[in-house]
């Protein structure tokens, strides 16, 4: 019936208001899930910056300790090259006491032989009186020799001390060096790592920022989608709500024409019984 149509129609209608509401409640909830995201959206730039600068900082570190690595090479060469002149001044070193040490027997001999030479020209009297005038310049000679030689041979010692001294220290400065390479690699294979790390951080975080911008262009379009979900169902509640009137109108009009069909039937009816008395 039309009390029926106008109670389901009021349905509708009731339904269509609450099914604005319920998309204005969405339409809010998605502008606030719109600021989060977009606050997440800035913390993340924020953090693919401050990713970007650490990478830049790792990538100066990296170029620092390759200078110092090419210094380190060229100490450890310069130290190779050190040791071995220390050798082969070691060696000369050597080489120069042997001579020294032949000069001072040579000397020790000449002044044996110059004292020999004295006793024969002492034995020789006036005639050999010449003679050992030169035997004992000789065996002078001979003494400074000895005497110099001892004293190159002390300084020879003693540059070959030094020599020994320094090559330790060489030898010591290059096991330093060798421990500050191996540590300056382990140094530089963190940062390679750090930077794999960080190029790997700078992708995941580029990916996150495609997704967010994404999701943020979609909640865009899901929002546009609810304004006009909201105003269709504004317009259809106020047309069902217009339709419920106009049927309320429409039902009291025909409850009017009921209760006139009525009366006309009774005054029909009546009609007929006075019709009837005339028959008869």
């Amino acid at each position: 019936s039309i009390v029926e149509v106008a109670r389901t129609i009021e349905l509708l209608s009731r339904g269509a208001f609450e099914q604005t509401e319920e998309a204005r409640k969405g339409s809010e909830r998605l502008n606030s899930l719109a600021e989060q995201i977009n606050d997440v959206l800035e913390s993340t730039q924020q953090i693919e910056h401050y990713t970007e600068e650490t990478a830049s900082m790792n990538s100066h570190g990296i170029d620092a300790l390759k200078q110092l690595e090419e210094k380190l090479n060229l100490n450890n060469e310069v130290s190779r090259l050190i040791a071995t002149n220390a050798n082969t001044l070691l060696s000369k070193s050597s080489s120069i006491s042997q001579v020294v040490d032949t000069i001072q027997a040579v000397a020790q001999q000449t002044n044996l032989l110059a004292l020999n030479a004295a006793i024969e020209a002492a034995r020789a009297g006036e005639q050999g009186k010449g003679f050992a005038v030169v035997a004992d310049e000789i065996r002078k000679l001979a003494e400074q020799t000895s005497t110099s030689t001892k004293t190159i041979g002390l300084i020879i010692k003693e540059i070959q001390v030094e020599i020994d001294s320094t090559k330790s220290n060489i030898d010591v400065g290059a096991l330093s060096l060798e421990n500050v390479n191996e540590k300056l690699a382990v140094t530089t294979k963190a940062f390679d790592a750090i930077t794999s790390a960080i190029n790997n951080s700078v992708e995941h975080i580029n990916k996150l920022i495609s997704n967010i911008e994404k999701i943020n262009n979609d909640k865009d379009e899901v929002v546009l989608s609810i304004k006009d979900i909201s105003a269709i169902s504004e317009s259809t509640a106020a047309a069902t709500q217009e339709v419920s009137a106009a049927i309320q109108e429409q039902s009291a009009t025909m409850e009017d024409i009921a209760q006139t069909a009525e009366q006309l039937k009774d005054i029909v009816t009546k009609l007929e019984e006075e019709i009837s008395g005339f028959q008869v």
